[in-house]
């Protein structure tokens, strides 16, 4: 018979072999499931808000805009572009330039901490282009020179090296932009929704119609399926990418992918039919990248 007695000045030692395997413990601070992408972005929204209430006070906290005195005798020569112009707020960057009737102008820079950057100033009609002069000769912190260019009920200024980008922004299905969505170019009417091309000067305007295709809806079927008035001969092919213009939200695009196509028209379907609230609709526009042409044979 074994003896079970511990010897004085020991003491019982015993392991998880003796006693079996530990219970099984959750660490608290992990969760029990992964996050979505709307939970983890209003976790870090609130993180965000939490650490800007803890910055010490101080900063320009006075959003409106100031614009230099008045000239006298100056008439309303821009009240065709007067309004204000927003690109939307992107993380933590608000950029909003506003222009009077008569041509004085502000700009404000603001973000969780307040106004980074305002100036103010006079804008000067260069042949075509509007050129921003502030009233203090400052270092630039912006784009100064623009195009203006009409979108139906929208106006936009777009600095003439960006013009091949903004193209490229409505090829892609990012132009016309949700209201609330953020952007690199400036715009007037955001509240107003369009479609269709924009007014734009040469040679822009024949880069869209050689690189772009655009159409509209037709007929929309349940299960997120439509067949387009547009096909094979406007440079579509089976796999072709249509954007419904002006009908996504602030955080993407709504897409459908062309599943077959005839010269002139072609059928598509959208690749979660309930990742959006509204049904497709028809006479809603497309616009998608022309597919290059196959080199014939010789």
């Amino acid at each position: 018979m074994s003896d079970d007695r511990i010897a004085p000045g020991k003491k019982a030692v015993a392991s998880w072999d003796d006693w079996g395997a530990p219970p099984a413990t959750r660490r608290w601070w992990l969760p029990r499931r992964k996050l979505s992408l709307t939970e983890g972005v209003v976790i870090a929204a609130i993180v965000w808000v939490l650490f800007c209430l803890m910055l010490p006070t101080g900063a320009d906290y006075d959003l409106a805009h100031r614009y230099p005195a008045p000239v006298a005798g100056v008439g309303n020569d821009f009240a065709g572009v007067a309004g204000e112009y927003d690109q939307g707020a992107s993380r933590g960057r608000n950029w909003r330039l506003s222009i009077l009737p008569d041509g004085r102008y502000s700009f404000v820079w603001s973000g969780c901490l307040g106004v980074y950057h305002r100036e103010s100033g006079s804008v000067i009609p260069v042949t075509g282009y509007l050129v921003l002069s502030p009233v203090k000769q400052i270092e630039p912190r912006i784009k100064r020179i623009f195009l203006p260019i009409r979108w139906g009920s929208r106006s936009y200024l777009i600095p003439p090296e960006s013009l091949q980008e903004f193209c490229d922004a409505i090829i892609n299905g990012d132009e016309p932009r949700h209201e609330t969505e953020a952007s690199r170019f400036y715009a007037l009417g955001l509240n107003v929704r369009v479609d269709g091309v924009p007014e734009l000067p040469e040679p822009w305007a024949a880069y869209l119609r050689e690189s772009a295709v655009f159409g509209a809806i037709v007929e929309a079927t349940e299960g997120g399926r439509v067949r387009g008035d547009v096909g094979s001969a406007d440079g579509l092919r089976i796999g072709s990418v249509l954007t419904v213009q002006g009908r996504g939200d602030r955080y993407r695009s709504r897409k459908l992918r062309v599943v077959a196509v005839d010269e002139h028209s072609c059928r598509a379907e959208e690749g979660d039919p309930g990742e959006f609230k509204n049904p497709l609709e028809a006479g809603w526009k497309v616009v998608a990248a022309r597919e290059p042409q196959a080199t014939p044979s010789p």
